[in-house]
């Protein structure tokens, strides 16, 4: 149910109620509102999987994944959205804040290239 679908539920009831005086307005409102509560993903999993998202960047689209393919809640595509959106931002933070200390180092990435063989070499 979208919030438009919500609003006109709501003002059907209010109309309703003004019709007729036995009618409990308010109960049927806190009824769509808790069944529309029910049909979006829990704020704990939102919070959860954002933070995933932020914290654990490249399986923050796993957890996209999931919530476009799995989940059957009505505000899943916007929370796989957003959970896109976070890990591409802080894959681009940490790529961007990478570059910055390697070139306050003064370490090009040829360099670092090269680190491997030259690991091996001191191993040997």
């Amino acid at each position: 149910m979208t919030e438009q679908d919500l609003q006109k539920e709501i003002s059907q009831y209010t109309e309703l109620a003004s019709k007729d005086k036995n009618v409990n307005a308010s109960a049927l409102v806190i009824n769509a509102l808790e069944h529309h509560e029910q049909d979006n993903v829990s704020v704990k999993s939102k919070r959860y999987a954002y933070l995933f998202s932020f914290l654990f960047m490249p399986l923050g689209l796993f957890v996209a994944v999931y919530y476009f393919a799995f989940s059957v809640k009505k505000d899943s595509n916007r929370v796989a959205l957003v959970c896109i959106i976070i890990s591409i931002f802080t894959a681009g933070a940490f790529f961007i804040l990478f570059q910055i200390v390697l070139s306050s180092s003064n370490v090009s990435t040829e360099q670092l290239q090269q680190t491997p063989q030259l690991l091996n070499d001191l191993l040997k």
